[in-house]
């Protein structure tokens, strides 16, 4: 290597001490908020690693720790144990949990991944826990008041204030427990109160059916004859409003008497 070789490593080595300094309690290689970071820093566009963090405003390319939680991440968060930020476009991986109130794109948690809204993948180890997820959900439980996509859950797929609405594909072993499913249900016990489409297991139970049930016994409630059959279950009726008009009642006997007066 020549001397100007040399010269230029210096130059860079120089550069490089120069901006690699205390900045608070965080290093920084880099200009301003752009470069490699080490430490709690707010503002990174580049890389960024940490052992916790607590509260972070933005990062913008990739940021590791045993604990990520920022309000935006624009690129890839990697949590060793947690991934916890508010909102993430991009990937997010937690090694026991991944959980956001927004995730567009890819979120993966050992154990359990879920939040507020996830668009994308979602994919939890045990548990996948979300109030609407769009797009493709896999674990060994989903617990989501809607769903439009396709999943997958060996154990079943339930909603957490029993008003779950499934627009698409769901594949379960177990139990499947739905409000409403437009689309397609397979597991060994479905329970839907009003399904369009079709329901695949051991025992379907339907209180709406407007499509088709397959199984060892099915019962359609609204039906008004052979509401349960065995092997395949077939109806298509319009829904129809039932209940009593409570202005149309009678009084009871006790506001009957109330109504006449005292009893001579």
């Amino acid at each position: 290597m020549n001397r100007y070789g040399v010269i230029f490593l210096l130059c860079v080595f120089c550069f490089a001490i120069t901006c690699l300094q205390a900045q608070r309690n965080y290093f920084l290689a880099g200009v301003k908020h752009h470069g490699i970071a080490f430490g709690p820093i707010n503002n990174t566009n580049g890389l960024r690693f940490n052992l916790w963090d607590r509260h972070v405003q933005r990062i913008n390319g990739l940021t590791v720790a045993g604990k990520t939680k920022s309000y935006r991440v624009n690129g890839v968060a990697v949590g060793a144990l947690f991934a916890l930020d508010t909102v993430c476009n991009g990937i997010k991986i937690g090694g026991l949990s991944s959980v956001s109130e927004k995730m567009n794109g890819l979120s993966i948690g050992g154990l359990g991944s879920g939040g507020t809204l996830l668009n994308g993948v979602a994919v939890g180890g045990l548990v996948l826990l979300a109030e609407k997820i769009n797009g493709f959900g896999a674990g060994c439980l989903i617990i989501s008041d809607t769903m439009n996509g396709f999943f997958v859950a060996p154990h079943g797929v339930f909603s957490q204030k029993d008003k779950g609405r499934v627009r698409g594909v769901t594949l379960n072993v177990f139990v499947c427990r739905l409000l409403e499913l437009k689309g397609l249900s397979t597991g060994a016990l479905t329970d839907i109160d009003e399904q369009h489409g079709v329901s695949i297991g051991l025992y379907n139970k339907t209180k709406q059916l407007h499509g088709v049930q397959i199984g060892l016994w099915n019962v359609a409630m609204n039906k008004k004859r052979l509401k349960k059959l065995p092997l395949v279950n077939v109806c298509f009726r319009k829904i129809k409003k039932t209940g009593k008009d409570v202005s149309t009642e009678q009084p009871s006997k006790p506001d009957e008497q109330k109504s006449r007066g005292p009893l001579r």
